[in-house]
């Protein structure tokens, strides 16, 4: 008794924060981008299939009413790839890709008409399938643009389609009756929202965080690969006074720019960049048969630091 109002606690509580996430999403008026709009909507409609789960777990829900329960997941596959190729390709969607709604329109319309073979056996079969199709699609991108796009918002696409997939993956497992709780699906759906507001949250988060930014997704890598070679063939970072406002002139790009470039493809900020480089001249100097009897404080200042306080600290790091 009290392992099943735990499990329809663990349920209710997901679907609650996914409905929550969700219509954030979609009304938030500070979201700049469309692709927070089709994100949401993909939350909305495994939010809606997560509720007939719940819902059904306690009552017995009428035939219709659970294929129109089924039916929201339709909307989230469509919207996991408009989302997904939103942050990759930032291209406004062609009025031809709401054809992808259409299995949806379909769906809900022939429900009144179905037979309850339709409703006890196919309408579980399609909306699992369908999903899987699109999880399957988005992989297949995500594979094909890796290398072209940067890290950092490659990671993060691939977070939210391992979370989505993760519960289909529940789902199919139900549906070939290898005797998983029926409530599986929403109790790790629950633990899914949760990682999903953790992850908007984030003010690292490289998706919000530079929403507004005009560069097209291939270029921060470009970018990146150019500064690399700023460091590495001309080793500027050996300047102890090198700045942010210095290397942004050298590239003729504005900071702000610069600093998308460096914390989306290096993952970190132009003071942890320029140290990392520091600290891999020192390590090569203090192996050198040249250096091996030299002072710290030289080592340090042929490294690029201007005192040795700050090598010796992060040194220790």
């Amino acid at each position: 008794m009290i392992s099943n109002l735990l499990v329809s606690i663990l349920a209710s509580v997901g679907l609650i924060k996914g409905f929550f996430v969700a219509f954030y999403l979609i009304f938030n008026r500070g979201n700049s981008s469309q692709g927070s709009f089709f994100l949401g909507v993909a939350l909305l409609g495994l939010s809606i299939r997560i509720l007939k789960s719940v819902l059904n777990y306690h009552i017995a829900l009428d035939a219709s009413l659970s294929s129109v329960g089924l039916s929201g997941i339709l909307l989230t596959g469509p919207f996991l790839l408009f989302y997904i190729r939103s942050i990759l390709f930032k291209t406004p969607l062609a009025k031809k890709q709401y054809l992808h709604l259409l299995p949806f329109a379909l769906f809900l319309t022939f429900i009144p008409f179905a037979s309850e073979f339709f409703h006890r056996y196919i309408n579980y079969w399609v909306t699992v399938i369908h999903l899987g199709s699109y999880l399957l699609l988005v992989c297949i991108i995500l594979q094909k643009e890796r290398g072209k796009i940067s890290t950092s918002v490659m990671n993060w696409a691939t977070k939210i389609v391992v979370g989505m997939g993760i519960v289909w993956l529940f789902y199919l497992l139900n549906l070939i009756n290898l005797n998983i709780h029926y409530l599986s699906g929403p109790i790790y759906y629950s633990f899914v929202t949760y990682w999903f507001t953790l992850l908007f949250l984030d003010r690292k988060n490289p998706i919000t965080k530079y929403d507004s930014s005009r560069l097209s997704p291939s270029e921060p890598t470009r970018l990146y690969n150019k500064l690399i070679a700023l460091f590495e063939e001309k080793e500027i970072y050996l300047r102890s006074e090198l700045s942010l406002e210095f290397v942004a002139a050298q590239m003729e790009l504005p900071q702000r720019i610069l600093s998308q470039v460096i914390n989306e493809n290096g993952s970190k900020n132009f003071k942890s960049f320029v140290n990392h480089y520091r600290i891999e001249k020192a390590k090569s100097l203090l192996n050198s048969y040249q250096h091996m009897n030299e002072k710290i404080a030289n080592i340090a200042y042929e490294s690029g630091y201007n005192n040795v306080t700050s090598f010796t600290w992060l040194s220790k790091r």
